[in-house]
């Protein structure tokens, strides 16, 4: 973050960007493997590595500029979307993150830094680095080289302003996962959120209901009985609000035994152009004078 001169409040996609090459990269404990390839069973692609905090010129669909406005627009790497090839981009202007896959980088141009920050720097001169353990890190023994250099650091700190003359930022940009969402019934109901839950779940079981999905049986003493489970979610509008509460009630298909409880591992599904195929060889077979037998 220090050498891409980029702002503490993107420290989470710094987090990200650091873990996506790491994923990617060789280490001691999977032998000549990536964690990558050791997942997923694939070689990582690592043509469309940047540098982090390098400049990025993104181009401007047609339909979002007028024919005499700018191309593109200068932004900042800020790491990856995923394991696809796209890349998530800052634009320091609006405080806003933008996913693009057009992109021109300009990485050996050195971005304004901050006087206030220190800069680490380092030079190999005539090694020959092969892994970690063939790095060799000199520190001086010399007592008046580490003083003038604490002195150095100490001169660099800048002056701290009171706290109430410190303003908020006006965005903050974070990568979160909820965790408040229930993953039990019982948790559900003790949640500060129980009330909504509990409309969710009405919600759900009438839908069951309307739809005549179960029909109450005696229970069978020589099957095997499947539990259920619910399944909450909350759904977001693109502003980041809340827009519903969502339960959903999934049977335990895992606690069926194949050959015993099912044979069949699929369930069959008709494509739209086979169903379109169908109609129409239907109607064509159809004199004119008589109407279609539909199915």
């Amino acid at each position: 973050m220090h050498g891409g001169n980029c702002e503490p409040y993107l420290w989470a996609e710094a987090v990200n960007c650091a873990l996506y090459v790491l994923n990617r990269t060789p280490n001691t404990q999977i032998s000549k493997k990536t964690p990558f390839e050791a997942w997923t069973g694939r070689k990582p692609d690592l043509e469309h590595i940047r540098v982090f905090g390098s400049e990025a010129y993104t181009h401007v669909p047609d339909q979002r500029r007028s024919k005499l406005d700018v191309k593109s627009r200068k932004l900042i790497l800020v790491g990856y979307d995923g394991e696809s090839n796209n890349y998530r981009l800052f634009d320091p202007v609006s405080k806003k993150i933008t996913i693009s896959r057009n992109v021109i980088f300009v990485e050996d141009v050195e971005s304004d830094k901050d006087p206030n920050r220190s800069y680490m720097s380092f030079e190999f001169e005539n090694a020959n680095v092969k892994g970690n353990e063939d790095i060799a890190s000199e520190r001086s023994g010399d007592k008046e080289e580490e003083e003038y250099s604490e002195e150095i650091e100490l001169e660099q700190i800048p002056n701290l302003r009171p706290r109430k003359n410190i303003k908020p930022p006006k965005r903050y940009e974070l990568n979160l996962v909820e965790t408040d969402i229930p993953q039990t019934y019982e948790e559900a109901m003790k949640s500060s959120d129980s009330i909504n839950w509990h409309k969710a779940i009405d919600e759900e079981l009438s839908a069951l209901d309307r739809n005549d999905i179960w029909e109450m049986v005696p229970t069978p003493d020589d099957k095997n009985i499947i539990g259920c489970k619910w399944v909450f979610r909350v759904k977001k509008k693109p502003s980041g609000d809340v827009e519903r509460y969502k339960a959903r009630l999934c049977a335990k298909g895992f606690s069926q035994i194949k050959g015993e409880d099912y044979q069949e591992t699929y369930a069959p599904t008709a494509r739209f152009d086979t169903v379109r195929m169908a109609l129409s060889t239907q109607v064509m077979s159809t004199p004119e004078n008589q109407p279609p037998d539909m199915f």
